[in-house]
């Protein structure tokens, strides 16, 4: 991704309240259900149980769909990305987190870092 970005992306973490670190996990993992049982009453969304997301993501096996979870400095799982690579492009298919207002940002951020030291040269999220 281009150095410019990331110097933005560095700027807007000096700045923020919450920091989070995005790593790979399973779709076996319980985080999912976690998260969802977690959001607010309120949040109207579609349904993001681990068996939906299995579902959803884990059967298209033409196109291998990955996720990682976003955790605070304490390791509590605060979100979720789920993408996928194709050349030079990783496409994000959804991410979640229980406190949109506060989390999405910080979310977004850390997937932008988790990306950037992956290699991934170009994101694109359709929402």
């Amino acid at each position: 991704m281009d150095g410019a970005l990331g110097v933005g992306d560095l700027v807007r973490d000096a700045g923020a309240e919450v920091r989070l670190e995005c790593s790979p996990v399973s779709w076996d993992d319980p985080l999912f259900d976690d998260l969802w049982d977690r959001r607010p009453p309120t949040l109207l969304l579609a349904e993001r149980t681990a068996t939906m997301l299995r579902w959803r993501f884990e059967s298209e096996a033409a196109t291998r769909w990955q996720v990682c979870a976003g955790r605070d400095r304490g390791g509590n799982v605060m979100g979720y990305v789920v993408w996928r690579s194709t050349g030079i492009l990783t496409t994000v298919g959804d991410f979640f987190t229980s406190a949109p207002d506060t989390l999405t940002a910080p979310l977004l951020l850390a997937f932008s870092r988790f990306a950037r030291r992956a290699g991934m040269q170009v994101i694109s999220a359709d929402f």
